[in-house]
C-alpha cells in the first residue's frame, strides 16, 4: 500500500529559508541555508541575476534575509524564487 502524500511543487518555502538563514552559525540549518542559497546561485546566476566573484554566502545570506524580512507578505512563495528576486533586486544584470 502506498501512502497518500502532500507534495508541493518546491521543496522549500520562504518561511523555510528565512527560519534556516536566522539560525545560529553552529546551527545545522544555518548550513542548509548557505547551500541553499549557493545552489540558486549556481545554477541561476548569469541569467537573473549577475554577482562578482567578490562576494561571500554570508553577504549573499544577508541580502536574501533582508529582502525576505521587506516581503513578508511573500512567505509562502517557493523560496527559490524569493532567493532569486533577492539576488536581482541587488545584483541585477547589465542590459544586453
Amino acid at each position: 500500500m502506498i501512502a497518500a502524500m502532500n507534495v508541493n511543487a518546491w521543496y522549500f518555502t520562504g518561511e523555510d529559508i528565512q527560519s534556516m538563514c536566522n539560525k545560529p552559525p553552529e546551527d545545522a540549518g544555518s548550513s542548509v541555508c548557505l547551500g541553499y542559497i549557493a545552489g540558486v546561485v549556481d545554477s541561476l546566476g548569469g541569467n537573473h541575476f549577475c554577482l562578482s566573484k567578490s562576494r561571500t554566502l554570508g553577504q549573499l545570506r544577508e541580502i536574501v534575509k533582508k529582502y525576505i524580512d521587506k516581503n513578508l507578505e511573500r512567505l509562502h512563495l517557493d523560496a527559490t524564487v524569493l532567493t532569486t528576486l533577492a539576488l536581482k533586486e541587488s545584483f541585477p544584470c547589465p542590459p544586453k
